[in-house]
């Protein structure tokens, strides 16, 4: 799977854009429409750490 972070860094970043977005989401009283959207942006976020730190090809 391409979004998923693969290293433990990544997943730390996803997790807090995961929950940065939910809980944002839920003081707009929209917690049910944020959960997709942070998910979605919590494994681009962890992708990019992947690609951006991860060790060199």
């Amino acid at each position: 799977m391409p979004l998923l972070p693969r290293s433990p860094q990544a997943w730390a970043v996803a997790s807090a854009v995961i929950v940065l977005a939910v809980v944002s989401g839920a003081m707009a009283g929209q917690f049910r429409a944020a959960v997709v959207p942070a998910v979605a942006l919590g494994g681009l976020a962890g992708a990019f750490v992947d690609l951006r730190y991860g060790p060199p090809r």
